[in-house]
């Protein structure tokens, strides 16, 4: 459960911060 929970943090935390890289690329 704990190695489920480690893996569920990251992957909601990359989430956004790749919308926003790829929004900010065409936005430039």
């Amino acid at each position: 459960m704990i190695q489920l929970k480690e893996i569920s943090s990251p992957i909601p935390l990359l989430q956004p911060v790749t919308v926003a890289s790829k929004s900010s690329q065409p936005s430039s």
